[in-house]
């Protein structure tokens, strides 16, 4: 662009100065004698051109006509030019002939009204339009376009790095993050004045403030999540007192006959109900909250699966199928892997219905446990590992209290295990993948 640009100032800039040239030397002939010379003389003409131009008349062509056209001077230069007739209108007059550039004007002469003058400038087509495409401006195109990629990657790599940085923060966590887990403090790369080398700033730009805002809101977000979750544990432990409670109260009414053994019966049972999602709360907290695992041992997966098929193969008996097997080891709690494989064969066969068939494979560090069911909500998936986390409508409803997956989800957390979910309308099927270094 400042090649094509320069070019263009530098053509009008001389196209202005040959109009100035040719504009000075018609003046001067117009005010000499040529003005007033009625006998055309050759010989005349030329010491007059001479006399009034000198060395200005190198590179010009004069020509003098009548009014019908016809030529009564010609300079030598207008006759080594190779056009058989120059048009006497309009005044400024532009001819390209053979690589030539020729500028004319064209005027009558004031005192003798039958003739007109035309004078030229002849110059080579590259002066007024150089070729700019040529070996220099290609070096100049290569070394510009050099330096734009350079100045890009600087501005990527460098200015637009805490910019990179905070994209690809948002986006992991996002991914990541449940809703029961605290969201992870800006990294510390992210901030400019880091990666400058930790210079102090005089003056803080709008992207710092925005830094130190979020990472502000981050604080404070994670404290009230920690002060909800701490008093949410709270409040679980102190129901269990008052169910207790209400226990020995409905005994000792229905001893004395203020109310009968049927109410007795069901106020017992929904007592327990309740304890029972309490204790399995508080379980879930427990692990949620654990940093680290004792007792670990060496457990065949074969042997667990194994146990669990039989378990649940009292209630749903000939539903459960183990398709392929490969044993291995997984390093864990055994009560740990046992329970994260009877929540997820357990809700493969209640959401699958009594003539399903759940899929049991397991091979390489890795089990999978399909189902044939209507698949989970993507609300459930959405909200995976949080508790009481139930997509179904209420006609739709099982027994359970929705702890199932947080709990799964927290065991995996505590292993540092993949799961993985898929799921759609013909079907579930949950994976979890184990690390080699905790399976063998």
């Amino acid at each position: 662009m400042a090649v094509l640009v320069y070019g263009r100032f530098l053509r009008e800039e001389r196209l202005i100065n040959i109009d100035a040239q040719l504009r000075n030397t018609a003046s001067a002939l117009l005010d000499s004698e040529l003005g007033t010379l009625r006998q055309i003389d050759f010989d005349r003409i030329e010491e007059i051109l001479s006399e009034e131009l000198g060395e200005d008349r190198i590179g010009k062509l004069f020509v003098i006509r009548n009014q019908k056209g016809e030529i009564l001077f010609e300079s030598t230069s207008a006759k080594l030019l190779p056009v058989m007739e120059i048009p006497r209108a309009p005044i400024w007059l532009t001819l390209s002939v053979k690589g030539k550039y020729v500028r004319i004007l064209n005027l009558q002469l004031p005192r003798i009204p039958d003739r007109t003058l035309q004078v030229g400038l002849v110059l080579d087509d590259h002066l007024i339009y150089p070729p700019y495409w040529s070996r220099p401006s290609y070096i100049l195109m290569a070394f510009a376009f050099v330096v734009g990629i350079v100045a890009t990657l600087f501005l990527r790599l460098i200015l637009m790095h805490p910019m990179n940085e905070l994209s690809k923060f948002v986006t992991a966590t996002t991914q990541k993050l449940s809703s029961s887990n605290e969201i992870p403090s800006l990294p510390k790369t992210i901030f400019p004045h880091y990666f400058f080398g930790k210079v102090a700033l005089r003056s803080k730009d709008e992207f710092l403030l925005l830094l130190e805002g979020l990472d502000t809101l981050i604080s404070k977000i994670n404290k009230n999540y920690q002060i909800t979750k701490i008093g949410t544990y709270q409040m679980a432990h102190e129901v269990k007192t008052p169910l207790t409670i209400l226990r020995i109260e409905i005994e000792e009414a229905q001893s004395k006959k203020q109310i009968s053994t049927n109410l007795a019966d069901n106020l017992r049972k929904e007592l327990d109900k309740v304890s029972e999602l309490v204790s399995a709360f508080l379980s879930w907290a427990e692990l949620e909250n654990s940093n680290r695992v004792k007792n670990l041992y060496a457990n065949h997966i074969s042997k667990i699966v194994s146990e669990v098929i039989t378990r649940l193969s009292i209630n749903y008996p000939g539903q459960i199928q183990l398709v392929s097997s490969e044993d291995f080891f997984v390093i864990s709690a055994p009560q740990h892997l046992e329970l994260i494989l009877q929540n997820l064969i357990l809700n493969a066969l209640i959401y699958s219905g009594r003539r399903s068939q759940v899929l049991i494979h397991f091979w390489k560090h890795k089990i999978e446990i399909q189902d044939h069911g209507q698949g989970i909500p993507q609300s459930v998936i959405d909200n995976l590992g949080t508790p009481f986390n139930r997509g179904l409508s209420e006609k739709e409803k099982h027994n359970g209290n929705g702890l199932g997956l947080a709990w799964v989800t927290s065991v995996c957390k505590l292993y540092n295990w993949k799961l993985n979910i898929q799921t759609g309308q013909r079907g579930t099927k949950v994976s979890i993948i184990f690390p080699e270094e905790t399976s063998t």
